[in-house]
């Protein structure tokens, strides 16, 4: 049986606007593993997941909470509960869900994807120590080495490339010069000096 509010708006429309909001939020949580943006955060590993998952339905209890305010003109019961719990979440998910790329100077082995799943463009990411001079960028993927043509690198240099096997995930990055490397998912900012690896690039070993 539907109850209608003081308003006129019916409390059902609260409860099926927070199923929406729920599956809304479990899509994207889910897609957030497997399809991650170049983002200061990743999602890739199950605590992570659950921790992130978590957020999503104490906010979206949240919305429906406030939903109810608005249509009954005065306070659910449990709203600063889930305000409480919001917060709570939001922070650890703030700080555990920082993004641990792999790094290293001249070399790191870099794992992309998430446990080795995923699609699509990957990068590595190298700042020179050296400013001005000449660096030969490689790429140990599997069968197959990617060596484009040395570039001078006068500032962070993202080389992109992409992972075109769902399975795939590990790779040796290396440079011939002082250099940190770091490893990452996504597109890299669109700021930032780039270079793509393409056919041309990759060599069977």
């Amino acid at each position: 049986m539907t109850v209608p509010a003081e308003d006129g708006q019916p409390h059902s429309n609260g409860e099926q606007l927070g199923t929406v909001l729920g599956v809304a939020g479990v899509v994207l949580a889910v897609g957030a593993m497997f399809f991650r943006p170049a983002l200061p955060y990743e999602v890739n590993s199950a605590p992570k997941m659950l921790l992130l998952l978590c957020l999503l339905a104490a906010l979206t209890w949240l919305i429906v909470l406030c939903l109810r305010w608005r249509w009954q003109h005065q306070r659910p019961r449990g709203f600063r509960r889930v305000a409480a719990l919001v917060a709570v979440f939001g922070a650890l998910f703030a700080v555990t869900a920082v993004q641990a790329e792999e790094t290293g100077v001249r070399s790191a082995h870099c794992e992309f994807g998430v446990w080795g799943l995923g699609y699509g463009m990957v990068w590595a990411k190298v700042e020179p120590r050296e400013p001005g001079e000449p660096y030969q960028f490689i790429v140990r993927w599997g069968d197959w080495v990617g060596r484009p043509k040395p570039v001078v690198l006068h500032q962070t240099t993202y080389f992109t490339f992409l992972k075109r096997d769902l399975l795939s995930s590990k790779a040796d990055v290396r440079v011939d010069r002082d250099a940190k490397i770091t490893c990452g998912d996504g597109r890299p900012p669109s700021d930032e000096d780039q270079i793509h690896l393409d056919g041309d690039d990759w060599k069977s070993r």
